[in-house]
């Protein structure tokens, strides 16, 4: 498989949809034109992945969450779905896996040079972490 770049990364989904998080903070930094360009593709494959994502887990909690008599989910006092003691673990490497999910994207790098110039959080750059290169 060639890109225009001909380079591909490889990146779990839920590090791709964590990029979700902190991009409200970045639209309105000003970025170098190639760092902009590379966010906002980052971005836009996150919010693809995102919804087979929510699909996928809404599915897992269908499958393993208790039911009430008429099939409804049962809800705790906390809005998470009432999952069965017996199938916990089962529920969370489902999830687990779901997480993991290697998918293979554009390299859509960033230079960290390129970040020099912007306010941004350790939990901010942790999110991009994947995407950084240091040259």
């Amino acid at each position: 498989i060639k890109s225009k770049g001909g380079r591909f990364m490889k990146i779990t989904i839920y590090q791709l949809i964590s990029t979700l998080n902190i991009e409200k903070e970045l639209l309105t930094q000003k970025l170098p034109i190639r760092t902009a360009y590379n966010l906002s593709k980052i971005f836009a494959r996150a919010r693809e992945e995102l919804e087979f994502y929510q699909e996928k887990f809404k599915e897992i909690i269908t499958q393993y969450g208790e039911k009430d008599e008429d099939g409804n989910l049962i809800f705790l006092e906390n809005e998470n779905v009432s999952i069965p003691k017996d199938k916990i673990e089962e529920c969370q490497k489902e999830i687990t896996d779901l997480q993991n999910l290697q998918l293979e994207i554009p390299d859509y790098s960033i230079s960290l040079d390129s970040l020099e110039a912007i306010k941004i959080s350790l939990d901010e750059i942790s999110v991009l972490l994947p995407f950084i290169c240091e040259k």
